[in-house]
């Protein structure tokens, strides 16, 4: 057969690019955000024709498809018509199509061979049909069958017989606008009538022919919905991967050269189906996928022997693929209510899950609201691919003012597999063998000793690697982990006294005002009178939207980085910190952001969230001080005298008795806070030109009494903590162009990379620009090879004689 034939009534050749009939489309259905492009795409040996979906958001790359049952792969009518407007004269598309949805209740009836385009002739019985129905009704686009669109409930088993198709969800249908003759304009509702034709048309057995799309539960758990296109790379890169790459790409004379069994089409049928079932149940999905392969031959087209060979393998069936987001979604089911995960899912679609959060944990823990942020933020950062070394946290504050309970009701709101607390070791978490990535780790009232410390740089350094401990035991090499992207919360009285370990901290510390005191003491009298409830209904809430989102890792861009100035550059963490944060919000609010691929792009609006929250600890992490190391420094600095340009020009000195009775604290909190604990550590060890003096004094004339005492004092230029109030700042106007150019770039890039982070080696595919760099480095090498060859003394110069 040559390509442009039409056998058995199907169409091989691609009809011209026609425009749809936009007027005649019902409103209703142009209004809703569940359309699509598609095109026609080539199958098997036969060049037969299907209609593959493609999303709108990617039009112009041309290859990333639309999921039917993945709404953030739909659009809007007006994106979709405007985009094939421009694609006329290129033809990249073929049309429009919309999106049934379980959330709308269109069905979608789909008749085969009713008209003859050229004749224009129509099948009378399926117009019978169609005017019972009485809804609105086009030609599909090869003019020979049609199109119904109807308000009722389709039965949830079967969708087709022989030239009757029925659906309501999980579909796509292509729109023409091509009105059939004599039907009504308006989408109306026929339950009745949809009904009446489901029980005789799509369940009637002297029609049907085909299995139900879906196999019978109970024996085996259903594979998640997966595009063709997915299903096929899973069979790829799956186990028996070569015998699958013999069945369904290599001909049969080369896949017989290794399977001799394969030599009966038969049993290479059976064979493909029996790879395929494992990640579709589908009989439809499953019939698309053998068409397309090398095993396609006519008697596949016989429904009497496709039936029994998918059943057979299916039959045979006693595992399906699962993700582990469908995994995740039956542990959720399992722990939670329908009423929980409802209100959790519109809080994440629709609300401000970290608000709720935020809130719900202050009804717990009053005040200290900038600690609770820097927490959620953190505990964000776990599930981000983009984290650069993610977010740490160290509160500090004096005994009894409330780091512990607000620690501990923030790991209240946490599912509890996403957490360990207690003291540890230096080496403990690396012979953990339940500790799991992204795991947070707390420890109350630590103390950070050499060996710690050193674990924890480790740790934190590589933020998405594995940390990795090699020892002996018996004169044997072992090797123990700690997984990636673990989250360190350490509360202590004082602050990290290692420099480089407070860097990679946020230091959000506890309100230790006389007037926390009160709303703490209030606080406490309130909790009184409330009702014990042992579970919570926010408390599951915020859990649940854990588990929701914890379900895959995220990848995820801040696509106005350039427009962002940073005031504190001279602590190069503290930028990849903040940016950190910008993701971390972006993270609670990810059901609600653009999405290119598999990479989802922050908000202006995540920015200005993340100002709000860094800025409160703003001067902590520029100084890595405490708030009140900071108290005693500007206390320290405000008995100098200095000129209009901030030059000193005399130094005072502070005695502690002076600070002791500033910060009304005892002596040695005093001493602990300026010398550290036993003389190690404190604001001597963290701030440069603060020094300490021995000051002696001597009292009386007859029995002079000499008294030795130390001053502090500080040395330098006066102090510009004020700049750290507005440590980050935007152009907005600029941030939005950038935004646009970023898009159109990450388009591209992802076209290239098919960035997907569960992407095997074997599956990478080189980048058009690094091909360039490759040619660009062999170039200049053979340029120097050849400039050594004419600077070289030994070169000669041949001449031949005339």
């Amino acid at each position: 057969m040559t390509h442009g034939e039409i056998t058995d009534n199907v169409v091989t050749t691609t009809p011209a690019f026609k425009l749809p009939v936009v007027l005649n489309i019902p409103q209703e259905l142009k209004d809703l955000n569940q359309w699509v492009l598609w095109r026609y795409h080539q199958r098997g040996t036969e060049y037969k024709l299907t209609k593959v979906p493609y999303q709108i958001r990617a039009w112009n790359t041309g290859t990333k498809t639309a999921e039917t049952n993945n709404p953030r792969t739909w659009g809007s009518f007006e994106s979709a018509y405007n985009i094939l407007l421009t694609e006329e004269k290129r033809g990249k598309y073929s049309g429009l199509g919309f999106v049934f949805s379980k959330n709308d209740n269109y069905v979608g009836i789909d008749i085969d061979h009713i008209h003859d385009p050229e004749t224009g002739t129509l099948n009378l019985e399926a117009l019978e049909e169609i005017n019972k129905l009485n809804s609105y009704s086009e030609y599909s686009p090869s003019r020979t069958g049609a199109h119904v669109i109807v308000k009722g409930v389709k039965p949830p088993a079967r969708c087709r017989s022989t030239n009757w198709e029925m659906y309501q969800a999980g579909r796509y249908f292509t729109f023409t606008g091509e009105k059939i003759e004599g039907t009504t304009e308006e989408i109306n509702e026929s339950p009745e009538a949809v009904m009446d034709l489901y029980n005789r048309k799509i369940t009637s057995k002297a029609t049907d022919k085909s299995p139900e799309t879906r196999t019978k539960e109970g024996k085996y758990t259903p594979s998640p919905n997966l595009t063709d296109e997915k299903v096929i790379s899973l069979c790829k890169n799956a186990a028996n991967k070569n015998k699958f790459k013999a069945l369904y790409t290599n001909a049969k004379e080369t896949r017989v050269k290794k399977y001799p069994a394969f030599d009966d089409d038969s049993s290479a049928d059976l064979a493909l189906c029996g790879i395929i079932v494992f990640y579709t149940q589908d009989f439809q999905q499953i019939d698309r996928i053998v068409k397309g392969s090398t095993c396609y031959r006519d008697k596949w087209d016989r429904e009497d022997y496709k039936k029994s060979t998918i059943e057979r393998a299916l039959s045979e069936l006693t595992s399906t693929y699962q993700t582990q987001k469908e995994k995740g979604r039956k542990e959720i089911t399992d722990k939670y209510s329908p009423e929980i995960i409802e209100v959790s899912k519109k809080l994440l679609e629709e609300g401000d899950p970290f608000l709720f959060m935020v809130e719900t944990w202050n009804l717990r823990h009053v005040g200290d609201l900038n600690l609770g942020q820097n927490c959620l933020c953190s505990v964000g950062s776990t599930y981000i691919l983009t984290s650069e070394r993610g977010l740490h946290v160290k509160p500090s504050g004096a005994s009894g003012k409330g780091k512990s309970d607000a620690m501990g009701e923030i790991l209240r709101l946490l599912p509890t597999h996403k957490f360990i607390s207690g003291s540890m070791s230096s080496k403990a978490l690396f012979y953990d063998p339940n500790l799991k990535a992204g795991t947070i780790i707390y420890a109350d009232d630590a103390k950070l000793g050499e060996d710690t410390i050193a674990t924890i740089k480790q740790s934190t350094s590589k933020f998405q690697e594995p940390t990795v401990h090699r020892t002996v035991n018996n004169q044997k090499s072992e090797v123990y982990i700690i997984p990636a992207r673990c989250s360190y919360w350490f509360s202590t009285v004082d602050g990290i006294t290692d420099d480089q370990l407070a860097n990679r901290f946020l230091l959000a510390d506890v309100d230790e005002s006389p007037e926390q005191d009160r709303r703490v003491y209030e606080h406490i009298q309130d909790k009184e009178s409330r009702i014990y409830e042992p579970l919570e209904d926010d408390i599951l809430i915020c859990r649940c939207m854990f588990d929701l989102l914890g379900n895959e890792l995220y990848i995820i861009k801040i696509p106005f980085l350039h427009s962002i100035e940073w005031r504190n550059i001279d602590n190069r963490r503290n930028f990849s910190k903040f940016l950190d944060i910008i993701r971390a919000v972006t993270f609670f609010n990810i059901r609600q952001r653009y999405k290119i691929g598999n990479t989802y792009l922050s908000t202006v609006e995540d920015f200005n969230r993340a100002v709000d929250i860094y800025t409160g600890t703003s001067k902590n992490n520029a100084t890595n001080l405490t708030t009140q190391e900071i108290k005693v420094l500007r206390f320290i600095t405000s008995k100098n005298k200095y000129d209009d340009n901030g030059k000193m020009i005399e130094q005072g000195f502070v005695t502690i008795k002076d600070l002791m009775s500033f910060l009304n604290v005892s002596w040695q909190r005093v001493k602990t806070i300026l010398d550290g604990d036993a003389g190690k550590g404190g604001m001597l060890a963290k701030v440069a030109n603060l020094n300490k003096i021995e000051q002696s004094t001597s009292t009386g004339e007859e029995n002079r009494i000499t008294t030795r005492e130390n001053k502090y004092g500080f040395y330098g230029k006066r102090l510009g903590l004020d700049i750290y109030d507005s440590v980050a700042v935007m152009d907005y106007k600029q941030a939005q162009a950038e935004e646009e150019e970023f898009i159109k770039t990450l388009n591209i890039y992802d076209t290239l990379t098919n960035s997907n982070p569960t992407l095997t080696p074997l599956e990478v595919r080189v980048k058009t620009s690094t091909i360039d760099r490759i040619y660009t480095t062999l170039t200049h090498k053979r340029e120097r090879e050849r400039e050594k060859i004419i600077s070289s003394p030994l070169s000669v110069t041949v001449t031949t004689k005339k």
